[in-house]
């Protein structure tokens, strides 16, 4: 008993340390202006609306890509129709979402595997099988 009442002491300390430390109203601004710019994007010249979550395969990854993340990220005027490389000294030349600054460049990665080199759970997508 003596121990439970030290680890739940313990955890109840920390629990109250980090929501006083952490601002999480302000994290969740910052998420949610990135999530509202880029993933609840619609998809350009689809004759339906589909957003990131309603990606099934890879052209609809590319379509993606091409259409909404670059031209969210690579935006050359801002919403006044100013240069961004032309105005505040190019301070806000990488941001996205108005206020979050790209400190790098984006890299896609992949990750190569042969086929039944791993298992996936039959309830997954097609995308993630054949492993």
């Amino acid at each position: 008993a003596r121990q439970f009442v030290s680890y739940f002491t313990g955890i109840l300390l920390y629990t109250i340390v980090m929501e006083d430390l952490v601002n999480v109203q302000n994290t969740y601004m910052v998420q949610s202006s990135i999530a509202q710019e880029v993933a609840e994007q619609e998809f350009p010249g689809q004759s339906f609306l589909m957003v990131f979550e309603d990606i099934a395969n890879d052209a609809e990854w590319w379509d993606f890509m091409e259409g909404v993340l670059f031209p969210v990220l690579y935006q050359p005027r801002y919403f006044n129709s100013d240069h961004r490389n032309q105005t505040w000294n190019q301070r806000f030349e990488n941001t996205v979402a108005m206020a979050n600054t790209m400190t790098m460049p984006v890299r896609l990665r992949q990750v190569r595997v042969t086929d039944d080199s791993c298992s996936t759970p039959s309830g997954n997508s097609e995308m993630n099988r054949p492993c």
